[in-house]
């Protein structure tokens, strides 16, 4: 009995808090479906992101490529022909297309180096070319001199850099080096280029294509030193070779372009806001990222942000939807959960009840009273149990007593139709009491 006690006991604890277990339970997977949701759509969003940030850095890069690919051409007619001129030269700049098909380039030139036994002379055949003032600047003596000698178009601005030694200057030189000893294409570091005025002043870089005697490069460094005839190069603007890439502003993801690998002001070299009149600078962008640039030996970085209109394209409310129905329904089932609990609990209250009125029941019809005046069997209780005026007892079984207990005369009648003055017996329920 005290078993059954217990298990009722913890049967009913688990029946109060089933549904706050159940709450917990289905609150935690909501959130969990949730916090899901959202990291698979930032997952998704950030791939997006990464592949403008791939496209912008590709253009970058592939225009830089196009610029080496002509200037590559623009060797191989120094390699086919023994002498090659200014016409000559300014026939395969404009051949080219290069200004017109892919704008951002300042200029197409080549640099001839000149040993210093030979500085006299050099200066004395261009100047015969109609070129009276023309000299080999900066002045003063060096190991080697590589003196600028066509450069197209011909321009104002382009003729500020006629007859400058390049190699004077150590950022150029350095990559000047890189190109003869290696053989390859080479980007010198940030310049100041001297075809600057006053107005729209840019940073400056130049690609050098290196040109040797003979056309094919020697295996050795010094062998390659000896051989080298001079520098086909081209003249980068850095903010007119992004309004060059980009025709406007990329609408989904803004960039910077630092010069080499440290992002700081004084290394800003671009920002391409500055094509949409500098708008959405203030903006905080969710998604950021930075890519270093590996262009011919020099490092440029790129700095990408997203832009309100590429954070447009979320689905922000589809997330909270989702947090919110699964809210909902875990209250739904909590409240079903906690009324049927509840009900539960009220029916084991009128059980309770009713087992207490059959207990009541029981110990008055042990001790029953038995009387003869009006035909009934009634107990100290004083409840109507069975009419025993009958002829026939038999027709008492089912008869209603009490509160809707049945009733039922168990002995047989006498010959005269009453009760026999024997014991009888009622049967009330599942209890039995015994009269005299």
């Amino acid at each position: 009995m005290r078993d059954d006690t217990v298990a009722k006991q913890d049967r009913l604890i688990l029946s109060r808090i089933a549904p706050y277990l159940v709450l917990a339970l289905m609150l935690a997977a909501s959130v969990w479906l949730w916090r899901f949701w959202v990291n698979t759509e930032t997952t998704r969003e950030q791939a997006h992101f990464d592949e403008y940030c791939e496209r912008i850095s590709q253009d970058i890069a592939g225009r830089i490529d196009t610029y080496r690919r002509v200037l590559d051409g623009g060797a191989g007619i120094f390699i086919a022909s023994e002498e090659v001129n200014r016409e000559e030269w300014r026939t395969y700049v404009e051949y080219s297309e290069t200004r017109t098909s892919f704008p951002g380039i300042q200029g197409l030139g080549f640099a001839k180096v000149i040993a210093p036994s030979e500085l006299s002379r050099h200066v004395e055949s261009i100047r015969a070319e109609g070129f009276p003032e023309y000299t080999v600047w900066p002045e003063g003596e060096r190991a080697i001199y590589t003196s600028i000698i066509f450069l197209e178009p011909f321009d104002a601005r382009n003729q500020r850099a006629f007859g400058y030694d390049m190699f004077s200057e150590p950022v150029r030189r350095t990559a000047m080096e890189r190109a003869r000893d290696t053989a390859t294409p080479s980007l010198s570091g940030r310049v100041h280029l001297v075809q600057e005025t006053d107005e729209d002043v840019q940073a400056g870089y130049l690609l050098y294509v290196p040109v040797f005697a003979g056309g094919v490069p020697p295996s050795g460094v010094e062998a390659r030193r000896a051989a080298l005839t001079g520098y086909v190069y081209a003249v980068l603007r850095v903010k007119d070779l992004m309004r060059g890439i980009f025709a406007e502003a990329p609408r989904k993801v803004a960039f910077e372009l630092y010069d080499g690998t440290t992002i700081a002001p004084e290394a800003l070299l671009f920002d391409s806001r500055e094509l949409d009149g500098g708008s959405g600078k203030e903006h905080r962008a969710q998604f950021s990222s930075h890519t270093p640039l590996e262009l011919y030996g020099h490092t440029w970085s790129l700095v990408f942000h997203s832009t309100p209109q590429f954070e447009a394209e979320k689905e922000p409310h589809l997330s909270w939807t989702i947090l919110a129905a699964g809210l909902a329904v875990s209250i739904l089932v909590f409240l079903l959960m906690r009324s049927q609990s509840e009900h539960q609990g009220q029916g084991r209250g009128a059980g309770r009840k009713v087992d207490g009125g059959f207990a009541r029941e029981r110990a008055a019809l042990e001790t029953p009273e038995y009387g003869q005046s009006g035909g009934y069997l009634h107990t100290r209780s004083g409840r109507f149990l069975a009419d025993l005026g009958e002829p026939q007892c038999d027709r008492l079984d089912g008869v209603r007593a009490g509160r809707g207990v049945a009733a039922r005369l168990v002995g047989k009648p006498s010959a005269s139709g009453r009760p026999r003055a024997g014991p009888c017996q009622i049967r009330c329920g599942r209890y039995l009491a015994h009269g005299p």
